[in-house]
């Protein structure tokens, strides 16, 4: 993916979807799927409150990807944390998500994990969990 196909600017910037393993640059953030991000600018649009991106893609390196035998849903470019402030920004989120094409949905306390991977006899879809 090149940086002229960004097209999500002001709401989301490719550096906001960047890996934080420490050692990836800024544009790894465009590894995210167009697909994704343009649900999620959607979704952002129709909600009140701005979505902040705890982890967007993640390399192999990423310390949460290095214990996977396989590459997650951040690695692939379908999925990303969105942090929830609010215990009403966490219920909107989670209400939401399937809505917008989000299929996978994983609930913690201050975030909520989304992603619209398609068919993947590895990771079934439709799915929701908690993080404990």
């Amino acid at each position: 993916m090149k940086a002229k196909y960004w097209t999500f600017e002001p709401l989301f910037k490719f550096s906001e979807f960047m890996c934080k393993c420490g050692k990836c640059k800024v544009d790894s953030g465009l590894n995210m799927r167009i697909s994704t991000i343009t649900k999620l600018e959607k979704m952002r649009r129709d909600a009140c409150f701005p979505f902040v991106i705890n982890s967007g893609w993640r390399c192999a390196k990423h310390p949460e990807e290095a214990k996977k035998k396989e590459p997650g849903t951040h690695y692939l470019g379908y999925g990303l944390d969105v942090r929830v402030s609010t215990p009403e920004q966490r219920k909107w989120v989670l209400d939401n998500a399937e809505k917008y094409g989000f299929h996978g949905i994983g609930k913690g306390l201050t975030f909520v994990h989304l992603d619209d991977l398609g068919f993947d006899s590895r990771v079934p879809r439709p799915a929701q969990w908690d993080y404990s």
